[in-house]
């Protein structure tokens, strides 16, 4: 603003100057602050996913093992137990006669007429004593849950060959041909019987598990 006083010219200047942009700053630095913030946040989150990724799988894993101690407490309990006693004393009476009989075959040999012997006399007993059948083939029903498991992925296909490859083995070697059968003699309702033991014995026999 220009003016005369006299011979004297006053020059006022108003105050101009800018006040900062407090609103701004303050924008700025919540931004910031809330960037950070995320990061933290996610840092911990990732902490937390990884913790309890890890309880879980320790948990899984205490499970299974609890599943398969259970497990192999019930196949050794009396129930179980008989079965097994059944189907090895059906093995013992097969071989020690196809021995008398054939002194002279080899090993791989005995093997096959074992199946085939096997298989005849489960038809006498399914016919004559349903009982001592039922207790033979108890241990197929046995092998059948644990292939149906295997195959949901509820257990480890490891795990049971580990613990029962060598009663698995007994049971393919007096039973296969007998269940083979009798889906040829029942193709309607026996079709399936056993298929899940099939699968799984294919698997090992591919793996070169059961030798």
């Amino acid at each position: 603003i220009f003016g005369y006083n006299g011979n004297l010219m006053v020059i006022c200047i108003p105050n101009c100057a800018v006040e900062p942009d407090f609103i701004s700053i303050i924008a700025m630095l919540a931004t910031v602050v809330l960037a950070f913030s995320a990061v933290i946040a996610l840092l911990y989150t990732r902490g937390q996913v990884s913790a309890l990724v890890s309880a879980h799988k320790q948990a899984l894993k205490t499970e299974k093992g609890r599943f398969l101690f259970d497990l192999d407490r019930m196949y050794e309990d009396t129930h179980f137990a008989n079965s097994r006693v059944a189907l090895y004393d059906h093995i013992d009476k097969i071989r020690v006669d196809l021995r008398k009989r054939f002194p002279n075959a080899s090993h791989e040999d005995q093997n096959e007429m074992m199946k085939e012997e096997s298989s005849k006399l489960l038809f006498k007993l399914m016919q004559s004593n349903g009982e001592e059948y039922t207790q033979i083939m108890k241990m197929c029903g046995f092998f059948e849950t644990l292939s149906f498991f295997i195959k949901r992925g509820y257990i480890d296909y490891q795990d049971v060959i580990e613990l029962y490859g060598p009663a698995l083995i007994s049971v393919v070697d007096s039973c296969s041909s007998h269940i083979a059968k009798r889906r040829e003699m029942n193709p309607v309702g026996d079709t399936r019987l056993y298929e899940n033991i099939d699968a799984l014995i294919e698997r090992a026999r591919n793996n070169n598990d059961l030798n």
